[in-house]
């Protein structure tokens, strides 16, 4: 009976939620005594024999796992405080080079002599090797933290990673070069023979793509676009190794190995040595560690003749990681990881279970569609902001196809370390093979909504629908089918009702203004959920680097509030700080309507509005275009013919009033003063508006005392970036608002700045709570 259950079946679930406990809870103590207590009383209630040491190592597990967080943190934190006056300054410190973690850039992450935190270097000098003792002189960069709503929060991920800020190098001095330990210097020559086996063999793209399939994308410098390509359909799964390469490798050397009558035990060792030699080829990621771990406990079993749950394998397997790292519970990688494996060793069985196709490969390929996309789609949804319903579609047709291809892949890898020209024949089918595959890739990703972007919900929401798919599967396994069908059906329908009156309901008008730098990238989002986006800042390439705000700001926080069409782009003018990331932004959402200055865009974005079929409205006059009931937006040009009077681009911005009910925003672009004049001139009782977005970015060339006179706005707002060459805003702006009694916020210090209303009043917050 499951009240009289022994104490030994529950003691590595529980060792392993009070370790879980200590590493969430590191930072409260209170919360943490709580619910160790909680944890303590159920499993006294499921096993009337706990024993005291049970509770004893219940409590030791769960304290020392936080304080070795609580340690660290503490740790970082100290390192922390002591970089941040060293912020944007100069440096120079002896290094040891610790890992290579290039791709397309030179980057590495080094280890400083005198600290036990590391950091990230940013180069130019691409002959750098592991353990290498170097004298560093550049500029030091704090991780920031994010400005924006959505945007990638480095100053968590680097704490998580136990690294404290970048060094962009001027100049790197070598002072001695030391030798790796005998296994990585083993895994680092059989990585590079595998890339030149491939390279030799195969054309690019194809000899990045089976590289990847093989051994992994960590070292191989996969095209962006085909990348993207993959993430799209669901299948960026494919080139991250995980179990499938590593029992492969494992059951390959466990068959020669008992073939030639070697013991049991002797194998294990063997398997063990070449699993660390891969986990270091594969640049020693969560998922591939998680892999070998699983796959050294089952061997390990099979030595021993002992069979356990596959539960307590996958269980055991995350305790070990914990211990060797608690902050491998944060990884994103290591979860998804995890996910995938549960849904292949309990999800696959029971769905398979549910189907009565006939053909048993068709059970078995829906199986593995189905399942980890359910298994994982909670985890990206929180994480991405997205589900993948055409990775389903796409695993399906691709999963077995992979098989093949990374069978055969293997086999012709190996064979290459023997005798090349034969490796070099098998990759000639395999070349034909990942032919197909990325042409079935290609047409997979044109499809629209392949990929869905949903709003950003809190943890709460994923753990009940994990509980409810834990309910569901476990219903399923005790043969309580039609309990199981009700349940689903209930959560299916509340959802869709849940969401269809989240879609009909009013409410209040929301303006957000992004921090996208020296910029502008505005997202208008009315009552009743349409969506207007004006500019989508800047992108450029720097020596180390490409700069894309639209990738990087103006996507992510598309995608966090669930948007997958824009009803209107409006591009205020063609100036690069304005235009630069509307690509990326055309490249990931559906887009209705532009609305332009009438100015030619730039090939790139002319193509992609042509092969998109966007409508394009172009120099309008003044006239209105209602939204909604209530909501409208009013045009208003400077000039009948900007082309005979405008002396720059700026001044042939698009001028708008976004107006609800009682409440308007005036929208100027980068309009300087010859053009604040003509407004004034042609429109002198149409500007008065409740907040007023400065001209130029708050330039001493606009918003003149004239232009606020008239605008009388009762807030402003002022997109700039940190540190800027121009010195904008212009500290004569600034005393003018002052003057005038307005009050401001600035992108350059309060970050994202978003102002809601319900028509009559209004409210303004900031996404910094500190100015940085």
């Amino acid at each position: 009976m499951i009240s009289t259950m022994n104490s030994s079946y529950l003691l590595l679930p529980t060792l392993f939620i009070s370790s879980i406990l200590g590493i969430t809870t590191h930072h409260n103590l209170p919360l943490m005594l709580a619910l160790l207590l909680t944890l303590i009383l159920i499993t006294s209630f499921y096993s009337k024999q706990i024993h005291t040491i049970f509770i004893f190592l219940i409590c030791f597990h769960c304290f020392t796992f936080g304080f070795r967080c609580y340690y660290y943190d503490q740790v970082w934190t100290t390192s922390y405080l002591a970089y941040k006056s060293f912020n944007q300054d100069i440096i120079t410190g002896d290094y040891i080079v610790k890992e290579d973690i290039s791709k397309t850039t030179t980057r590495y992450i080094i280890t400083p002599i005198d600290s036990k935190v590391d950091l990230f270097l940013s180069t130019q000098n691409k002959h750098l090797t592991p353990n290498d003792h170097i004298r560093v002189k550049g500029t030091y960069y704090l991780p920031e933290r994010p400005r924006n709503p959505g945007q990638f929060d480095s100053f968590r991920y680097q704490k998580q990673r136990k690294i404290c800020g970048t060094i962009r190098a001027e100049s790197i001095t070598l002072i001695s070069q030391r030798s790796q330990n005998l296994i990585k210097r083993i895994a680092t020559y059989l990585r590079k023979h595998v890339h030149l086996i491939h390279k030799s063999s195969l054309t690019d793209p194809y000899s990045s793509l089976f590289s990847s399939l093989i051994i992994g994308d960590t070292h191989v410098a996969l095209p962006r676009i085909m990348k993207h390509a993959f993430q799209q359909t669901g299948l960026l799964h494919l080139l991250v190794v995980s179990g499938s390469q590593v029992s492969l490798l494992s059951g390959i050397i466990f068959n020669l190995l008992r073939f030639s009558k070697i013991p049991l035990w002797i194998c294990f060792f063997i398997i063990s040595f070449i699993n660390i030699i891969f986990y270091f080829m594969t640049g020693a990621g969560s998922s591939i560690f998680r892999a070998i771990l699983m796959n050294q406990i089952s061997i390990g079993l099979l030595c021993l003749n002992h069979r356990t749950p596959p539960l307590y394998a996958l269980l055991f397997s995350a305790y070990i990681m914990v211990w060797v790292d608690p902050f491998y519970f944060w990884d994103i990688g290591a979860q998804l990881s995890f996910a995938a494996t549960a849904s292949l060793l309990f999800g696959v069985p029971i769905i398979q279970s549910l189907i009565k196709f006939k053909p048993i490969f068709v059970r078995q390929l829906t199986g593995l569609a189905l399942a980890p996309f359910l298994f994982t789609s909670p985890l990206t949804l929180y994480y991405f902001n997205n589900i993948s319903p055409i990775s389903i579609i796409s695993n399906f047709l691709v999963v077995g196809w992979i098989e093949w291809l990374v069978v055969l892949g293997f086999f012709s890898t190996l064979i290459g370390f023997i005798w090349y020209p034969l490796a070099f024949f098998i990759n000639q089918t395999c070349f034909l093979m990942m032919f197909i595959l990325w042409k079935f890739v290609q047409l997979l990703a044109k499809l629209r909504f392949g990929t869905i972007f949903i709003e950003q919900c809190h943890w709460i929401w994923i753990l009940i629908i994990y509980c409810l798919l834990g309910l569901f599967f476990y219903l399923v396994s005790i043969k309580r089918k039609q309990m199981a069908w009700s349940l689903l059906i209930i959560c299916c329908s509340s959802t869709i009702i849940f969401l269809f009156l989240k879609s009909t309901f009013k409410s209040n008008l929301v303006v957000t203004f992004l921090d996208v730098g020296q910029g502008d990238s505005i997202l208008i989002t009315t009552p009743y959920k349409k969506r207007i986006l004006i500019d989508a800042g800047n992108a450029y390439k720097t020596s180390r680097s490409i700069v894309d705000k639209g990738k990087s700001v103006v996507t992510p926080y598309l995608k966090t509030l669930g948007i997958n069409k824009l009803d209107m782009l409006i591009i205020s003018h063609f100036d690069q700080d304005h235009v630069g990331g509307v690509a990326s932004v055309l490249d990931q959402f559906q887009t209705n309507i532009i609305i332009d200055n009438n100015s030619q865009p730039n090939t790139e974005l002319n193509t992609l509005i042509v092969a998109q079929n966007i409508n394009r409205m172009s120099g309008l006059n003044h006239q209105i275009i209602m939204l909604e009931p209530d909501t409208y937006l009013e045009f208003f040009p400077p000039f009948l013919n900007c082309k005979n009077y405008c002396h720059s681009e700026n001044n042939h911005s698009v001028v708008f009033k976004l107006i609800y009910k009682q409440f308007s925003v005036l929208f100027t672009g980068d309009l300087e003063q010859i053009g604040e004049e003509a407004l004034i001139e042609r429109y002198p009782n149409s500007l008065d508006s409740t907040v007023l977005k400065l001209g130029h970015h708050g330039s001493l060339t606009s918003t003149t005392k004239s232009f606020l006179e008239v605008v009388s706005p009762k807030y402003a707002v002022i997109s700039s970036g940190r540190y800027n060459r121009f010195n904008h805003p212009h500290p004569t702006i600034i005393q003018r608002l002052s003057d005038y009694g307005i009050p401001y916020h600035r992108t350059d210090l309060s970050g994202g700045v978003s102002v809601s209303s319900n028509g009559y009043s209004f409210s303004i917050s900031k996404f910094l709570k500190k100015s940085l």
